[in-house]
């Protein structure tokens, strides 16, 4: 099942919500490749866009962080250092087994989990604290 960036996702600064969307339509196109029987390909394309997303879209955000004395800096970094850490393993995992459907299914509840809970909850903190000052 799709999961769709909606503006209830907005975290209302444009540079972040972009890249949410972006997430979101490259776990999607994850999503329909599982539907199809092709997911053993379109992974190795998801963590890719992963492995790059996470280094700019994290170094994004926490720019925006320290620049605005945010003052939730720390345990949203700490967030981030998890999911590097759970990706880490999962791209080891994919390097040395390859795309087997538990590694496939794995990254789809992991990302799709972290769409929900990291964009929905700890992001809209930061951009309801960013919004104003961003404003001025």
């Amino acid at each position: 099942m799709a999961r769709e960036w909606t503006t209830n996702l907005a975290v209302g600064i444009k540079s972040i919500d972009d890249q949410h969307k972006a997430l979101f339509a490259s776990t999607n196109e994850l999503l329909t490749a599982m539907a199809s029987g092709a997911a053993e390909t379109q992974l190795p394309q998801l963590l890719e866009f992963l492995a790059k997303y996470v280094v700019g879209h994290f170094g994004l955000e926490e720019q925006y962080m320290d620049r605005f004395a945010y003052p939730g800096a720390m345990a949203h970094k700490n967030q981030h250092q998890a999911f590097l850490r759970e990706f880490g393993a999962i791209k080891a995992q994919f390097d040395a087994k390859g795309a087997s459907p538990v590694l496939i299914l794995q990254v789809h509840k992991r990302v799709c989990d972290w769409l929900v809970n990291l964009i929905s909850r700890t992001d809209r903190l930061l951009g309801d604290f960013l919004k104003p000052r961003m404003a001025a």
